[in-house]
């Protein structure tokens, strides 16, 4: 299944940024690019993986690197501040990050913004967004390649600071969200240790672990191991396994044409119905629903629609941005 799509970059610091209005894109996929999307005007429905969000004006949002993703229009008109960058022109630069060189800004990273849950779009670390994806246009208009690309790295060293922290919140309707945390629980010497297992489980998801072994290994008590991952990821041990396991398999899925009882087997659950079982309790649908729903969206590549907008009103809403912060 074919719908990694490419980004042309005009300039040598791979970044692209444009206003636009997308009434529909389908389901697509951007190796090694963060897009990072600004709503100045109207409403947009955002489906991404798992997760389905309604975003206004002023909301900052994040697709990560092969996030599978989609996005529509429901009001009347919109506007669009879209952010690309190829992450793969600044991974050496954030080697730092790691004391053995080992990071991988490409791989490693992961990025949260939830400004739609907020009424109050106006708070500092929000404008502070905005202002910097408004900077980031004005350079790209004038092509001051090397300004774009020092200040590339300060959004990208802004979000590894705040923008990292995430956890999971169980919704009204018994889906689960992705948010912020609320504070910088992972500064604590025994959060890192727990960040660092729950890296572990996502790297092992395919094998069979269990909270025992993982306990072992970390010299702690189960119990204790249990109480604090479900204390910073909001889920339980066997929970974030079993959504590890489900969005391997939701890749696996759209990236290729194996069949649901081999995926199961390879992501790490004992047959096709544990599969299925543990998929719709997180993406609300069974793994055959969604393979066929993937389907049918990339069947019609030609419904990407863009719109005309109001330029007068773009510059103006960038123009306060740029002055708010």
């Amino acid at each position: 299944m074919l719908f990694n799509e490419p980004v042309g970059f005009k300039n040598n610091c791979g970044v692209r940024a444009a206003l636009e209005d997308i009434t529909y894109y389908p389901y697509h996929v951007h190796q090694d690019i963060l897009e990072t999307v600004c709503v100045l005007d109207g409403k947009y429905h955002i489906f991404n993986g798992v997760h389905e969000l309604m975003l206004s004006s002023g909301d900052v949002y994040f697709f990560n690197p092969r996030d599978c993703h989609k996005l529509e229009r429901v009001s009347d008109s919109g506007i669009l501040l879209t952010v690309q960058i190829d992450l793969n022109r600044y991974k050496n630069h954030y080697r730092r990050f790691d004391k053995n060189g080992r990071y991988d800004i490409t791989r490693d990273s992961f990025f949260i913004c939830d400004s739609f849950r907020y009424e109050n779009k106006s708070y500092l670390d929000i404008r502070h967004l905005r202002f910097l994806l408004a900077r980031m246009l004005r350079l790209y208009r004038i092509g001051s390649d090397l300004d774009l690309e020092d200040l590339t790295k300060e959004f990208l060293s802004h979000l590894l600071d705040h923008y990292q922290d995430y956890y999971y919140t169980r919704l009204e309707d018994g889906r689960y969200m992705i948010v912020q945390q609320e504070t910088p629980v992972y500064s604590h010497a025994r959060y890192k240790r727990i960040y660092r297992i729950l890296d572990y489980l996502y790297e092992n998801a395919r094998q069979k672990i269990t909270l025992k072994e993982v306990a072992e290994k970390e010299y702690l008590n189960p119990s204790y191991l249990s109480t604090h991952i479900k204390q910073v990821s909001g889920l339980t041990f066997s929970q974030f396994l079993s959504i590890t396991r489900c969005e391997d398999a939701e890749a696996m899925l759209r990236n290729t044409e194996k069949t649901i009882d081999k995926i199961a087997r390879e992501v790490g659950f004992s047959d096709r119905n544990h599969l299925t079982n543990q998929f719709r309790r997180w993406f609300f649908k069974t793994p055959a629903q969604y393979r066929r729903e993937l389907l049918a969206d990339l069947s019609h590549k030609d419904r990407v629609r863009f719109d005309t907008f109001d330029q007068d009103l773009a510059d103006l809403i960038i123009e306060s941005y740029l002055d708010s912060y």
